[in-house]
């Protein structure tokens, strides 16, 4: 069956997707937004000697001794300035402001147009048995919260530890600077594949094949053409069209007392500005609002037990103001969940319901009107301020039984509360 598309007045070009991800803030019509006027798409680049091997080095050291995961988002206008001066006030950003110039602004400045804003730049640390599964880059939280998918107008990695790949750099690598696997293999197909493979391949195998046996076929990442697999080398940068599903091999060799250590990229426009902005993915606010949106998720659904878990754990929080926030969103979701019945009454919407609903990405929810249901699924808000949103995804709006009980929720959560 097709799908139907519709096209917004940034020439994002939206259709109505499936790939297996269960919301966890309800039922969500999920949606892909793609954006065909990219300057390049279907592509692969990779480039030896990004960085400097002192600044490579520094990474790849300071990665080890912080030993998290850490994420920021930079603007491509930060990028521009003179970042050297603010090293020491914040490590982290010089050293993705220093990546994101060297990767895409000197070796592909082309790629970037009106519509690319900036950056995700995040950083991880694996061992040995490690591997990433099967996915499509996209902006995380922004789907949490809206049910939209957005890939990055382009994504791509950069390998910062002294290691090599012994099958393609042998003549450049000993013992101590050998690393067996790890690789990253991409599909060339982009979203025709991930339509068929879905969410870590909830819809089917990636890597295989139908035949006529009783059995699938295994496909060889290294001789399929579907595929292109890069081997891991220090210092080496990948680009890659955003809608490219791929995986990470898992390593199975790494020198006594070394990681496998890369800078991960994804290159976005303004429509996830503010999501970006707000909680870059890998960083601690990121993570505590997912994992607060994963808790209220599964609180409806178990009679607030698990989040009573999830509140009790954000308030030892070392994060004062983040925790106050979330501790603020997860006791007004409480509440809810106490005295409102989610099983009957979410998304089940007619036109003139009145209803509580969210802004675009921000948390706080207002007064507004459902004007029209689409063909999608989706609701044409009026809300009481004279503001209109008119594809909303019906995950963002509660309808309550009684006009009272509506009000009630309007005083209480019309508190000047920002991320």
């Amino acid at each position: 069956m097709e799908q139907e598309t519709f096209e917004y007045d940034d020439g994002a070009v939206v259709e109505g997707w499936n790939d297996g991800f269960e919301p966890a803030l309800g039922n969500q019509v999920q949606k892909m937004i793609r954006y065909p006027s990219r300057r390049k798409s279907q592509f692969i680049q990779v480039h030896d000697n990004v960085l400097s091997d002192e600044l490579c080095d520094k990474i790849y050291n300071y990665a080890i001794a912080h030993s998290k995961p850490w994420g920021v988002y930079v603007s491509f206008d930060q990028v521009q300035e003179d970042r050297s001066k603010n090293a020491d006030e914040n490590i982290q950003e010089y050293f993705a402001t220093e990546a994101v110039k060297a990767l895409y602004l000197e070796k592909n400045a082309k790629l970037l147009s009106k519509e690319t804003h900036g950056v995700a730049v995040w950083c991880l640390v694996s061992d040995v048995g490690a591997q990433v599964q099967y996915h499509l880059d996209y902006a995380e939280l922004h789907r949490y919260e809206t049910g939209e998918i957005v890939p990055p107008f382009y994504g791509g990695t950069l390998a910062v530890s002294p290691l090599y790949d012994m099958e393609k750099e042998a003549e450049n690598s000993d013992e101590e600077s050998r690393i067996i696997g790890g690789a990253l293999c991409v599909n060339l197909q982009g979203l025709d594949h991930y339509r068929r493979c879905g969410y870590k391949e909830r819809l089917g195998p990636a890597l295989t094949i139908s035949t006529n046996s009783t059995c699938d076929a295994k496909i060889d990442v290294k001789s399929n053409k579907e595929w292109t697999r890069i081997p891991y080398a220090k210092n080496r940068g990948i680009i890659f069209d955003g809608e490219f599903p791929h995986f990470v091999e898992t390593t199975s060799y790494l020198p006594p007392n070394k990681k496998r250590v890369i800078l991960g990229f994804n290159v976005f426009g303004k429509r996830v500005q503010a999501v970006n902005e707000r909680a870059p993915e890998h960083s601690p606010q990121f993570n505590a609002t997912v994992k607060l949106y994963q808790s209220m998720g599964r609180s409806c659904s178990k009679k607030q037990n698990q989040a009573k878990i999830e509140f009790a754990m954000l308030t030892k929080s070392e994060n004062k103001p983040l925790a106050r926030l979330l501790v603020g969103l997860a006791r007004k979701h409480l509440d809810y969940c106490s005295t409102y019945d989610t099983e009957k009454c979410a998304y089940s919407f007619q036109p003139g319901d009145r209803v509580i609903a969210r802004w675009r990405r921000g948390i706080r929810r207002w007064p507004a009107t459902v004007a029209a249901i689409l063909p999608n699924g989706s609701l044409d808000l009026h809300y009481d301020d004279g503001t209109r949103w008119p594809d909303a995804p019906p995950s963002i709006a509660t309808r309550f039984p009684t006009e009272s009980r509506d009000d009630r929720l309007i005083s209480k959560t019309a508190e000047n509360i920002s991320p």
